[in-house]
């Protein structure tokens, strides 16, 4: 039975993939008709689609791997076996209950809309599109019940037997709440304002997959609506994904993985320990250098965390770097990916307050290179203070000639932000263009890469980015469940109760940000929380542009804060060591990244000076 089940996550896995190759080859066919002003509405369709169909299978596929962003601290706290195997069984129940959901209103839905047709296809119906919510729902149905097979198994095996540790108590209070919160709901007794954060908070704290907590407390709270159906949860979920904008996720995350697994990172980073690493902490400013490149073609955190930490973090911890000084150097750096253009975060923004994305874009370069020389700055105190090693000095010929075989990637940001500036071409367009151009450099130039890796960069692709997606597609249901309680019009009347200065707003959303950060991803948390807080900011003369880069540096520093900050965990896990002595040595960073922060809410507007003075087209 689990080898049938492994098969069937393999088959997932690959079609998932499949479908985010095809996703790739629309958008550049749609790139390469629209510049030569051949109309193919098929190419919007086709995209589309296959780049949701790619959503739900690698987020399918992920619960068998148990890869889904979790916060862990309770359940890691959790000693004894029998507690830990008890509570892990509390957390797959929860969600098969969301699975079972999904593809019992997944099946309703493609009933309903089986006979609607394609825009751009009108002979073919899009009804098979929405196949995805069943057919993903009923396999996870499918891993959860082996899931809990498994645990039920093993703990049958320790029945009877002695289990030393702790959490017991901690187990039967869990319980315990659960219970009072279903007597609540069932009863009336309890408001549903109370039950639906209570579940949330609780949900995310036992461990349940943050998706999943965002789905069932979504599914909660309509459920409770008088007249409205619950198929809406994953109606909003699917609809959700159907943004132009949203496409450039996978593609930027696309971009990285060919960078990093053709080795062209590695050639980047040789530039960078040319450059810098003849001066005191040579590779920790190399590392920083480096992940300011990085964030110009990735677009991603992570992807930089992961591609520049493996090599970089082993490197400095036998150079006699310590780990936490390693380890903070790498993640608070990568925080750069995500302000540094091409972001993500600023292109799902842009998406949301509908605004200009090069405009975004050019404000977050200011901001980004003060970030860097503001951590590169750390590295000096603490370099005279430690006595960091330095690199060789390379002779400047050598530079020259690194710096020569490097220009193809160097020249990416350019090319990439050039064109989204200039109007060549949009976000998603920036974003297909640079996977095509890591993909050519990778296999004809550099050859470092082999057509033999791609299905596995693209199954990893899938995988990476459906996790952030499908959690962004739960928060779009919640969303919707906001929508209802008024949730704009609330935080407009305690604003408007408790301070109309601007200063103040944006200390307050500065400090929600990045305590959000802590528990969930920066793209969920922009779908669910920037439509309740932009109506605020704009009642209070705040420019959107200026929220979202607000909003965007506060997420990206959230990467870096325990217990939930991606950044930290990749990094420390390169390091192996524990996460609390991961931000010991991030702390220092992050702390003059918040200060450069708050000098950005102080003088905004001097950030954006340089920008409009060149390029005042834009804004």
């Amino acid at each position: 039975m689990k080898k049938l089940v492994y098969f069937i996550q393999k088959l997932q896995v690959m079609s998932g993939g499949f479908f985010l190759a095809i996703f790739l080859i629309t958008v550049v066919v749609q790139m390469i008709t629209r510049f030569l002003g051949i109309t193919a509405l098929w190419t919007e369709d086709v995209s589309m689609y296959s780049f949701i169909w790619s959503v739900f299978m690698g987020a399918g596929a992920m619960i068998m791997d148990k890869r889904h962003f979790a916060f862990t601290a309770i359940a890691d706290s959790i000693t004894n076996e029998k507690a830990k195997r008890i509570l892990s069984i509390i957390i797959w129940v929860f969600m098969l209950l969301f699975c079972l959901m999904m593809f019992y209103y997944g099946c309703l839905i493609t009933k309903r809309f089986w006979n609607y047709t394609w825009i751009g296809i009108p002979a073919f119906k899009r009804g098979p599109t929405w196949l995805c919510l069943p057919i993903s729902g009923g396999v996870m149905v499918l891993y959860a019940i082996t899931l809990i097979y498994e645990d039920i198994k093993a703990l049958k095996e320790r029945i009877g037997t002695s289990s030393s540790g702790k959490g017991q108590i901690k187990v039967i209070v869990i319980i315990t709440l659960f219970a009072i919160l279903a007597f609540g709901y069932f009863s009336g007794k309890i408001p549903m304002t109370i039950i639906l954060v209570a579940m949330f908070m609780l949900l995310i704290g036992i461990g349940v997959p943050i998706a999943f907590s965002l789905g069932m407390v979504s599914f909660i709270g309509i459920n409770s609506l008088p007249a409205t159906p619950n198929m809406v949860v994953f109606s909003k979920m699917f609809n959700g994904l159907n943004s132009f904008t949203l496409l450039a996720v996978p593609l930027f995350i696309l971009a990285a993985t060919l960078m990093n697994s053709g080795a062209i990172t590695d050639r980047l980073i040789d530039v960078c320990i040319a450059l810098v690493g003849s001066v005191r902490g040579g590779l920790a400013h190399a590392n920083i250098l480096i992940s300011m490149i990085f964030a110009g073609i990735s677009g991603s955190s992570q992807a930089d965390t992961a591609g520049v930490g493996k090599i970089l973090i082993p490197a400095m911890i036998a150079q006699g770097y310590d780990k936490e000084t390693s380890v903070g150097v790498t993640a608070a750096s990568s925080t750069l990916g995500s302000i540094i253009p091409p972001s993500i975060l600023m292109v799902v923004y842009s998406g949301i307050a509908n605004v200009s994305t090069g405009a975004l874009f050019l404000s977050g370069l200011i901001p980004g290179i003060m970030l860097g020389l503001a951590q590169m700055g750390v590295v000096v105190a603490y370099g005279k203070k430690k006595n960091f090693p330095k690199e060789k000095r390379v002779p400047l010929r050598e530079v020259i000639k690194k710096v020569l075989k490097s220009l193809p990637a160097l020249l990416t940001p350019v090319i990439l932000i050039g064109g989204i500036i200039f109007g060549f071409f949009t976000p998603t367009e920036s974003a297909a263009i640079a996977s095509v151009y890591a993909l050519i450099i990778g296999l004809f130039l550099y050859r470092t890469l082999k057509f033999s890796d791609l299905p596995k960069i693209l199954m990893e692709t899938m995988k990476q980015s459906s996790l952030s997606l499908f959690a962004l597609s739960t928060a779009t249901a919640l969303g919707e469940l906001l929508s209802y309680y008024r949730a704009n019009t609330i935080v407009q009347k305690f604003f408007s109760n408790v301070t109309a200065k601007t200063f103040v707003f944006l200390l307050i959303t500065v400090a929600f940000f990045i305590f959000i950060g802590t528990i969930m991803d920066g793209v969920p948390a922009m779908i669910l929380f920037v439509p309740i807080i932009l109506p605020t900011a704009k009642l209070l003369s705040i420019s959107p542009l200026i929220l979202g880069l607000i909003i965007v540096i506060t997420l990206a520093l959230g990467l870096v804060t325990p217990p939930y900050g991606l950044c930290l965990l990749i990094a420390s896990s390169i390091a192996n060591i524990s996460i609390e002595r991961a931000f010991k040595g991030v702390l220092p960073y992050f702390l003059v990244s918040l200060a450069v922060l708050i000098i950005l809410i102080i003088f905004p507007n001097t950030f954006l000076a340089i920008p409009k003075f060149l390029f005042p087209s834009v804004f």
